[in-house]
């Protein structure tokens, strides 16, 4: 059937039919996993969330400051510090970082990850660090079901 929306397992965001039995994601979790693709403002960021009673969210945190080497000597660079900045600069998936990465003209000075909270729990802040938002997603989604607050 064509334009019939499925939900993405990993995100939630709706997924479209292209006729021919694939789905093609309207989500950006399937080529944007690391968290410098979060980062549009200072501080905590709310990325995902599963409303139930209780909520367990995945946040980005950690400021993002990279330099971005604009000569070969290291001396110039121009400041990344939101995912909008990575945007004009033509990097919009994990594969066009990795390949700005390759390049040795990226330095990170700061970098975001990611954490899962829950709002109504003694430990609200669980600690554990990723690098990965299907791998915090799914971790989320585990406590959620060990706590009994998902199905």
């Amino acid at each position: 059937m064509d334009n019939e929306k499925q939900v993405c397992e990993m995100c939630g965001f709706a997924m479209s039919d292209t006729g021919e039995g694939a789905f093609e994601l309207e989500c950006r979790c399937a080529e944007q996993q690391a968290p410098e693709f979060y980062v549009y403002e200072a501080g905590i960021e709310q990325i995902w969330a599963k409303p139930t009673e209780t909520n367990f969210y995945v946040m980005r945190n950690g400021e993002m400051r990279y330099h971005l080497y604009t000569d070969e000597n290291h001396e110039y660079y121009e400041v990344v510090k939101y995912t909008s900045d990575f945007f004009e600069l033509g990097v919009k998936t994990d594969k066009d970082l990795e390949k700005l990465l390759d390049t040795n003209r990226l330095e990170s000075l700061n970098n975001p990850w990611f954490e899962i909270f829950h709002d109504q729990d003694e430990m609200w802040e669980y600690g554990d660090v990723f690098f990965e938002l299907d791998t915090a997603i799914a971790k989320a989604i585990e406590l959620g079901k060990e706590k009994g607050f998902m199905v």
